[in-house]
């Protein structure tokens, strides 16, 4: 599955809705310099995959593990961690009412990623780090950020 996703999201996504309460194991995953945009990456083991460069613009990642994942230098424009705020009406008819969990981040990095109207809502971003991050209209209600790492980063316009 995670060479579909690599070549066709469109028939990734279509086989994810299909298949949404299977737990996906893809931990230590490398996912460099891919543009994922708009993937549905919904319950899914990402321990410490990497990320690093990649356009993830509007991608949902409900219900997934992304504890230590690397997100260096991505785009992570309107991509959803959480409570789906402006993701396809079709993945949060289909997994919203099933999967109301944030994304767990725990010691994710996010490093110089941008992250402009991002929603973590209901999330776990306890050691996570943002050194860096463009956090413009970035919403982090209702999560856990404790002892995350701000160095740097543009929260000036962030919902806490």
């Amino acid at each position: 599955m995670i060479e579909l996703l690599k070549t066709d999201i469109g028939q990734f996504n279509q086989w994810r809705l299909e298949n949404i309460h299977q737990r996906l194991e893809w931990a230590k995953a490398k996912l460099t310099e891919l543009d994922l945009s708009n993937a549905y990456l919904v319950n899914i083991n990402f321990h410490k995959a990497d990320f690093r460069g990649s356009r993830l613009r509007k991608t949902f990642f409900c219900n997934s593990n992304l504890e230590h994942a690397i997100f260096l230098n991505c785009d992570l424009t309107n991509a959803s961690f959480g409570y789906a705020t402006s993701i396809d009406e079709e993945i949060i008819q289909k997994a919203m009412p099933h999967f109301d969990n944030g994304a767990y981040l725990e010691s994710a990095d996010f490093s110089n990623a941008n992250l402009t109207d991002a929603s973590f809502q209901q999330t776990f971003l306890r050691s996570a780090i943002f050194t860096g991050a463009q956090l413009l209209k970035t919403d982090f209600r209702h999560s856990d950020y404790n002892e995350a790492i701000f160095i740097g980063a543009d929260t000036s316009k962030a919902i806490f």
